[in-house]
């Protein structure tokens, strides 16, 4: 029997599945799905699967998920031949991709009805504008769409024609979403600073904070072997892709400080991820003779990171353009003393020399001093201050603008 307060809510984003694996918005519908109320009906929608459902989630079997088996095939022979790489990020087929991924959301949209579209994904929202439903646009990025592809960690290109579509897309989308959502304040700031304000007259805007599974972070043990095999080392990790803003050559040039001029040859730090700078960040590894202070283990699951975290001493990143790093949120979930850039969203969830520390990046010099006398910060201020942070806040707050659209 529906309930009478149940509402039909579609969850969008441009491509991409939604899983626990998945980096920001992907995540956050995850979640969304996994959590969502009971008698609400949830739907998701991208470029890359036609209907997906919670139940989906747990049957990588069904027909709707079967395209997601021929797009790592494809993306698998892509990756293989350099020729079908250039053209798979080249310019020209980024336009032909947006033109089919604008075909496909305008045949969905008319399929169906919903109360409520929540999308995740300027683009995306442009792509539905004219739906009747009430509309919730909550941005991820880190600024305007024109820096994020840019800076995207798959290395596609996207000419000076395209961005300016795409720039246009944006404006559009903000100006059809009845509520627009930001993961911090600093998400905000960013964003308005490269846009223009006028966009938002009228706009209910609210900020709802990323949420993680917190109870599943502590109830998931370290990875006994990674502790014992660095059982005398201090351990360091940093999740982040190769990409500019993340600032991975900039650690690696302190590890040179911290290992071959201080003689810190007990540090280690590992970095999960991978990106168009990952060729740049392994010569300049090589080029300091740093390969066993400094190794890149690529791409894990999110279970594997997970107990990797829980084995570490430091979480470190010096990420910038920082928005609400979901990473960051977990380490605080696992305890892990997290060393963080004084920049953005980590102003909002570190509280510097109480549950983490907050560093100045000016001096490569002066941080690699800084990390050379650190101490770890008490486990139980850690996990206490990641408790508001949990994805029942985070879910609770979203209901909350969906009972009132």
């Amino acid at each position: 029997m529906k309930n009478e307060h149940s509402k039909n809510i579609l969850l969008t984003n441009i491509g991409g599945y939604p899983s626990e694996t998945g980096g920001g918005a992907l995540k956050i519908i995850y979640l969304l799905l996994l959590y969502g109320n009971d008698y609400n009906h949830y739907d998701f929608f991208s470029y890359d699967f036609q209907s997906l459902n919670i139940k989906d989630l747990t049957l990588p079997n069904k027909s709707s998920i079967n395209h997601s088996i021929l797009q790592q095939l494809r993306r698998k022979i892509i990756s293989r031949s350099e020729i079908l790489k250039a053209i798979a990020y080249s310019s020209y087929y980024s336009e032909v991709h947006l033109f089919r991924q604008g075909i496909r959301f305008k045949r969905y949209s008319q399929k169906k009805s919903w109360d409520i579209i929540h999308s995740h994904s300027t683009i995306a929202m442009d792509y539905l504008k004219n739906s009747k439903a009430k509309k919730i646009l909550s941005i991820h990025s880190k600024g305007c769409v024109t820096f994020d592809l840019m800076n995207n960690a798959s290395g596609v290109k996207f000419n000076a024609r395209t961005i300016k579509k795409l720039a246009n897309a944006e404006k559009r989308a903000i100006k059809s979403s009845d509520i627009v959502t930001f993961p911090s304040n600093a998400a905000k700031k960013i964003f308005f600073k490269e846009i223009d304000n006028s966009l938002f007259a009228n706009k209910q805007i609210e900020i709802v904070y990323n949420g993680i599974e917190i109870s599943k972070i502590k109830k998931l043990d370290y990875d006994h072997n990674f502790k014992e095999k660095n059982h005398h080392k201090t351990t360091f990790l940093n999740i982040a892709n190769h990409i500019a803003p993340k600032n991975i050559k900039v650690l690696v040039e302190v590890f040179n400080v911290l290992v071959n001029k201080l003689n810190r040859k007990d540090f280690i730090i590992y970095n999960i991820g991978w990106g168009p700078q990952t060729e740049e960040i392994s010569k300049l590894i090589s080029k300091y003779n740093l390969k066993n202070n400094f190794v890149l283990l690529g791409k894990l699951k999110n279970s594997e990171t997970l107990k990797i975290l829980k084995a570490v001493d430091y979480f470190i990143t010096f990420a910038e353009r920082v928005i609400f790093d979901l990473v960051v949120l977990e380490a605080l979930a696992a305890g892990v003393t997290i060393i963080a850039s004084n920049n953005g969203g980590n102003k909002e969830a570190i509280i510097d020399n109480y549950n983490g520390y907050l560093i100045d990046l000016t001096s490569i010099k002066n941080v690699a001093h800084f990390l050379n006398n650190i101490k770890k910060i008490n486990k139980v201020k850690i996990l206490k201050s990641a408790e508001k942070f949990s994805v029942e806040k985070m879910v609770e707050e979203y209901n909350k603008l969906y009972n009132k659209t």
